[in-house]
C-alpha cells in the first residue's frame, strides 16, 4: 500500500514544475514581510507574513496535488 501510495505521489510531481518558482517567491515575500513586520512591531505585517509562508508551504500545494491536472 506504502509503494502504490509513493507511485502515485511521484507520479504527480509533474504538477509542481510550473508552480516552482511562484511558491519560493510566495514563502520569501512572506519571510520578508513578517521580519519587516517584526522590525516595526505591526502584528498585523507578522501575521501576514506567516499566512503568506503557510500558503506557500502547505495550502497551496495542497491545492495543486487535490486539483491533479494543470
Amino acid at each position: 500500500m506504502l509503494a502504490h501510495l509513493l507511485a502515485s505521489v511521484l507520479d504527480k510531481e509533474h504538477l509542481f514544475d510550473n508552480w516552482r518558482a511562484p511558491l519560493i517567491a510566495l514563502a520569501v515575500g512572506g519571510f520578508v514581510i513578517g521580519v519587516i513586520g517584526h522590525l516595526f512591531r505591526s502584528k498585523t505585517l507578522i501575521v501576514g507574513g506567516i499566512l503568506l509562508v503557510f500558503a506557500a508551504v502547505l495550502i497551496f500545494p495542497i491545492v495543486l496535488y487535490v486539483r491533479g491536472t494543470p
